[in-house]
Parts: structure tokens; C-alpha cells; sequence
């Protein structure tokens, strides 16, 4: 009616909003009646006028329900805007207005609410969909499941459907905070299915699960520790996916994981990731390896922008000087080299003082060995890793040489032709490195090997693999 192309029809309309505006009791609210009507009467020019004086009010009294009948329209015009910025403010005040009212007001609305609320959630902008998928939260935590009976089924045929990766990234946000509000519980009871998704012969639908399991963890925080073992598994078998997408996105997974549980679940992160650096496929070594990476420096602090903006700069300063300057480049390049050396000295001491040293040994010699995988990927990345944590190879080899002897010993008698190569590669590595330096340790290693197998009767895998290493060393 405010729109009517009578004059006195549009006035009269106005007149009644504004009686309407007297009987609101919610001071705030009050307050801004102007701008409220000014935005009931003028959508196009006044909706983000009204939906910035809303979000600036510190509301101390609760939402009554005239006051929602006041406001929600223009929420409701707001997520229908075309511009960013006017859906992510709407969005947001849906989500604080959640814990502002009583549910029996709210709940009229819901069904209005709900659908341009799943609407934003698939805007191309990241921060968006996450204010929106906060929203959606908000509501289910304060009004129940029982008034969103269809909500967590309908995200999730998203997921399993053949949308667009924004619109199934939007799904999985919306989806984490939806399970976040309802419950624990209905986490564990989605999580097989979940699981199960995540290998579907579908890559669409892979992706999309994978996708929820980049934001469960940062939603549920610690609360979603527990369930790292049913989850693990799905994100490293990921990293050898045949699709890029869903690569990516299991590689993005598993950097939140390490970065939200690197700290308070080594013992279910640490056994995983060393494990899958002697996976059969090389995409599985490479992207573990990558993720360790993120481990050690979140072990021992370290940010890895920082790691990174050095070598950076060292690689700018490699090429920028000139020929008057040699010695004063030398001399740069000496502080530059004692500054790395001490770095990572610093490094692997916070590694021994926060997992021990039985652990940090183990995770040198994993590296090392990796040193010699037979991708060219996996050894650059083992390579710059080993970098960052050894300042002084040869000490650290020979102090891991019984770890890197039992993963070569166990690479030597494996089925797989590279893990077999990569064995045998380490074995001769060390002993052209070292030489007489450590083959006084690694005979005596290969001997007790032999002699324990034939003490207990094995079946000849390892004794298979002492003979191909004796024939290395040869």
C-alpha cells in the first residue's frame, strides 16, 4: 500500500505505520522508529541505513512482539539485496535477535525467515555464507530442532546433490553450526553417514562432505576431539583422491585439524600423519608430509608465515646484489645462515620438550627417509621440512640412525616397489653420507635384525629385507 500510486492511499498507509510505531514498548526499538518507517517507506534507499542503526544498538531489554513486526520486513529486505554487505548485516541480526526474544513471538516468522536465510548461505561471498550459517545456528540453539524438522535433512541432500561447489560449501557451513546448536549427539549419530560420504563414488558428493569436515572442527572445537579417529582416516585417503576439488578440499580439512588439535591430541594426530608418509600412493606421502610440516611449528609455536616470508626474502636477497658488494653480501648471507641454524635449533629443542625425545626422533627419521622417495614432490617437500628442524645433519642422522634403521629395515621387505626403492635409496644415502662413520652401527642393526627374526620363527620378510640392504651397502 505504501507504494500505491494514490496519493492519499500511500499517506494514509503511512499514517498507520506510524500509529503502529506507538504502541512498541522495546526502548530501543522506539528509538529508532524513524528509521524504521523510513525503511518500511523507502526500501531501495533507506534498508541499510536501518540495518546499520539496528546492528549498532545495544539492546538491553527484550525484542517484544510489535517490535517484530516492525523489523523483520526489513530484515526480509535486506536478504534480498543485492549487495554483500546488506545480506551479511541482515543475516547477523537474525542470529543476535535469536537470544533477544521470546520463541513464541519469533516463531511466526520462522517460516518466512528460514528460506532467505538458506538463500544467503549460498552467496559467493565467504563471509557471508558464514554470518548466515552463524544465523541459522543462532535459531536452532534457542527455538530447538522440533521447529526446524526438515532443516538438517534438506542440507544435507545439498551436500549429496550435483549444486555447485559454492552452494555445497555453503550447505557444509550451514550444516556445522545447525549440528552445533542442536547437540553433541547429533553429531555422532550423522557421523557414520558422514564417513560413509566421504568415499561415495560420486565426486561431487565427496567434496561435499569433505567440505563439512573443514568447519565441524573449527564449530565444535575441543568438543569434536573425540571423534578424530572415525574422521582421520576419510581426510588422508582424501589427499589420493583422482579429483582435484576433492583433494583441496581434504587438504583443507586435514590443516584444520592439525591446527585445531595439534597441541591436545598428539597421540591421535602424530601416529596418523607417520603413518601415511609410507603410503603407497605418493599424493597421500606428499600432502602428510605437508601437514607435519604444520604440526611441528604449531608444536613449537612457530608461525608458519613468518617461516615462510623469510625464505622468501632470502631468495629476494640472493638476486639483488651487485658486484661492489660481494663481501658485504657474504657477510649477510653468513648472519642469514647462523640466524636459520639457530632457528632451527630453537625449533627442534621446543619439539623435545613437548613431545620428548623418543617422539622427535621418530619423526626426523620419518623425514629422512623421505628425503629419498622416489617422487620428486614428496622429496622437496620432506627436504624443506628437514630444514626447518636440523641445523646439523650428520649429528641428527646419527643420533635417529636405530629409528631410520627400523623404517628402513620395514621399507626393504615391503610389497611396494616404492617403499622398497626408498629403503634401499636411505640405506646407500647413509652410507655414501657417512661412511665408516656409521657402518660400524648399521651392520650390527642389519645382524640383530636377522638374528631376531630367526629367533622367532618369522615368516623371511625382514630377512629378505637385511640381505637387499647388506647388497646396498655392498
Amino acid at each position: 500500500v505504501l507504494t500505491d500510486t494514490h496519493a492519499q492511499v500511500a499517506d494514509a498507509a503511512r499514517r498507520a505505520l506510524v500509529r503502529f510505531g506507538e504502541v512498541i514498548h522495546n526502548p530501543e526499538i522506539q528509538h529508532a522508529v524513524p528509521t524504521l518507517l523510513a525503511a518500511l517507506d523507502d526500501p531501495a534507499a533507506k534498508t541499510d541505513a536501518a540495518l546499520r542503526a539496528l546492528l549498532f544498538t545495544a539492546f538491553v531489554h527484550y525484542i517484544d512482539a510489535p517490535s517484530l513486526a516492525l523489523v523483520v520486513p526489513i530484515l526480509q529486505r535486506g536478504m534480498r539485496a543485492r549487495a554483500a554487505a546488506t545480506k551479511r548485516n541482515a543475516a547477523q541480526i537474525i542470529g543476535s535477535m535469536a537470544t533477544l526474544t521470546d520463541p513464541a513471538d519469533l516463531a511466526p516468522y520462522l517460516s518466512a525467515l528460514v528460506p532467505q536465510l538458506r538463500f544467503v548461505l549460498v552467496d559467493p561471498v565467504p563471509e557471508t555464507r558464514a554470518t548466515a550459517a552463524k544465523a541459522l545456528g543462532s535459531l536452532v540453539r534457542r527455538l530447538r530442532e522440533e521447529r526446524f524438522p526438515t532443516l538438517v535433512a534438506d542440507l544435507v541432500a545439498v551436500l549429496k546433490s550435483d549444486a555447485s561447489g559454492v552452494d555445497r560449501a555453503g550447505a557444509a557451513q550451514g550444516l556445522s553450526e545447525v549440528l552445533a546448536g542442536v547437540g553433541i549427539a547429533r553429531l555422532e549419530g550423522l557421523l557414520p553417514e558422514i564417513s560413509a560420504n566421504c568415499g561415495s563414488a560420486r565426486a561431487p558428493v565427496r567434496e561435499g562432505f569433505m567440505m563439512l569436515l573443514v568447519y565441524l572442527p573449527t564449530t565444535f572445537a575441543d568438543d569434536f576431539q573425540p571423534f578424530l579417529p572415525s574422521v582421520l582416516p576419510a581426510v588422508l585417503s582424501g589427499l589420493a583422491d583422482e579429483n582435484e576439488q576433492v583433494r583441496a578440499a581434504a587438504l583443507r580439512a586435514g590443516r584444520i585439524l592439525v591446527a585445531s588439535f595439534a597441541k591436545s591430541a598428539v597421540d591421535l594426530l602424530l601416529p596418523e600423519l607417520l603413518a601415511s608418509m609410507h603410503h603407497a600412493q605418493w599424493r597421500i606421502r606428499h600432502s602428510s608430509i605437508e601437514l607435519l610440516g604444520e604440526f611441528i611449528h604449531r608444536i613449537a609455536g612457530v608461525s608458519t608465515t613468518r617461516q615462510a616470508e623469510r625464505e622468501s626474502f632470502q631468495v629476494a636477497a640472493e638476486g639483488s646484489g651487485d658486484d661492489d658488494d660481494d663481501e658485504e653480501a657474504a657477510m649477510s648471507d653468513d648472519e642469514e645462515e647462523a640466524q636459520g641454524m639457530a632457528a632451527s635449533v630453537n625449533l627442534r629443542q621446543q619439539l623435545i620438550e613437548n613431545l620428548g625425545e623418543d617422539r622427535c626422533h621418530e619423526i626426523l627419521a620419518s623425514l629422512y627417509v623421505a628425503r629419498s622417495d622416489v617422487a620428486a614432490m614428496v622429496r622437496q617437500v620432506s627436504f624443506s621440512v628437514w630444514k626447518t628442524v636440523v641445523a646439523n645433519t650428520p649429528r641428527t642422522v646419527r643420533e635417529c640412525l636405530p629409528q631410520i634403521m627400523d623404517i628402513v629395515l620395514g621399507g626393504l621387505a615391503a610389497e611396494a616397489y616404492d617403499r622398497r626403492t626408498t629403503a634401499a635409496r636411505t640405506l646407500g644415502d647413509l652410507v655414501h653420507k657417512l661412511g665408516e662413520a656409521v657402518m660400524s652401527r648399521v651392520v650390527p642393526i642389519l645382524e640383530t635384525a636377522l638374528r631376531g627374526e630367526a629367533a622367532g620363527g618369522a615368516g623371511g620378510s625382514i630377512r629378505h629385507g637385511v640381505f637387499i640392504g647388506l647388497s646396498e651397502i655392498l
